[in-house]
């Protein structure tokens, strides 16, 4: 299990109170069920509506072009089923435009083939444990790149 910076209590104190953002709606894919749930918990705290689901393909059904619309999608990469990356290919051969919306949150940034995807994608990624501030940022960044293209 791990939780966000924020919660076991490292720097996100000296860091400051988060920007206020408005109210987003969320897709949040983990299959750790705590790591889900303390991130569900932490966005719907901040005024957030947040779906979470514990694998990918769970996530591709709520990602359908009749499901609900996303503003962001924050997902692990390593995942049984379908993992981050498989998930993000198909949503970006399906849908592109909302392919601009994920944020990957992950453990695993040593294997050269995860930094390589992370690179080559173009979508923020945060390393865990993750501090809330530099997941919000990330949301922020392809919330307001998604506002800005058709």
């Amino acid at each position: 299990m791990t939780l966000p910076k924020s919660v076991i209590g490292t720097a996100a104190e000296a860091a400051g109170p988060l920007p206020p953002t408005a109210a987003l709606r969320i897709l949040v894919v983990d299959d750790d069920t705590a790591n889900r749930e303390a991130m569900r918990q932490l966005l719907q705290r901040m005024g957030h509506d947040v779906v979470a689901v514990e694998d990918g393909l769970l996530a591709a059904a709520h990602l359908t072009p009749s499901g609900a619309a996303f503003d962001a999608v924050v997902t692990d990469l390593q995942m049984p089923r379908l993992g981050g990356r498989a998930l993000f290919e198909q949503v970006s051969e399906e849908r592109p435009h909302l392919a601009r919306r994920f944020v990957f949150v992950t453990g695993d940034s040593a294997r050269a083939e995860t930094r390589r995807f992370l690179e080559e994608c173009g979508q923020p990624a945060v390393l865990k444990p993750y501090d809330l501030h530099e997941l919000m940022s990330a949301i922020r960044a392809v919330t307001n790149s998604a506002s800005t293209t058709p």
